[in-house]
């Protein structure tokens, strides 16, 4: 549903129900915003540290050969 039958069915409320949402949709907007609802930002772990302390220092030269050979295409 848009914004736009929103309003165009608010227009056919009596007038009584109009103003009681106008004024629950006002108090809406002036209400303080809580700490619980504001966005906080989120430690994420250090990955790389991570894959270090798994793998040690082990590469791989080229991904595809490594994908061929698990396959088995070769």
């Amino acid at each position: 549903m848009s914004a736009t039958d929103i309003l165009e069915q608010l227009k056919t409320l009596p007038p009584a129900e109009q103003a009681a949402f106008d004024k629950l949709f006002r108090q809406w907007q002036s209400a303080p915003v809580s700490p619980k609802s504001a966005p906080r930002a989120c430690q994420w772990p250090d990955f790389l540290t991570r894959l270090r302390n798994i793998y040690g220092g082990k590469t791989t030269g080229d991904s595809q050969s490594l994908i061929s050979e698990l396959r088995g295409d070769r």
